[in-house]
């Protein structure tokens, strides 16, 4: 696996680069239109346009190599509507293509947990139709397994006070 060195990523708030929302939120359409039908691109780019905070939720991150976009992850208040009682989430989690396998979607959460640990929480929830052995390996339990529009995911805690980051 190649991997990035820190010079080549950076991590950011997406409120320091607004420019580049339209790009996530395409990346984001391409990705997950099938599990969130509810939205297309012009509401993606709204609601992301929402995530420029850098001391609450929601919050979104950007990986970039210079400054190109490699991916981002976010942090919001709930990402699955039938369950309110689980919150905040890890959303979002994508890489362009032609930088994954590089370390870039582990920083990314890497980055987003310490947020998470600066706001002060107890837990932040994900969920994954296909990714929960990725999300095992680095501390996260799966909690529920289910199906959700059309899908079957997994439910999954970090609990903030572990040691796996």
């Amino acid at each position: 696996m190649k991997s990035l060195s820190t010079d080549q990523l950076y991590i950011d708030y997406l409120a320091n680069h607004p420019q580049h929302i339209v790009t996530l939120a395409q990346w984001h359409q391409n990705q997950w239109h099938d599990i969130s039908p509810q939205l297309n691109l012009d509401k993606r780019i709204e609601f992301m346009s929402t995530h420029q905070n850098t001391a609450s939720v929601p919050v979104t991150l950007i990986a970039l190599n210079k400054k190109q976009p490699m991916g981002s992850a976010s942090l919001i208040d709930n990402d699955m509507e039938d369950r309110p009682q689980y919150s905040p989430w890890l959303a979002s989690v994508y890489v362009d293509p032609i930088f994954r396998a590089q370390g870039v979607a582990s920083a990314l959460i890497s980055a987003i947990i310490q947020q998470a640990k600066a706001l002060k929480l107890a837990q932040i929830y994900l969920f994954t139709p296909n990714q929960s052995e990725f999300y095992s390996r680095r501390g996260w339990e799966i909690i529920e397994h289910r199906h959700y529009h059309g899908v079957m995911v997994d439910i999954m805690i970090y609990r903030l006070n572990n040691q796996y980051i």
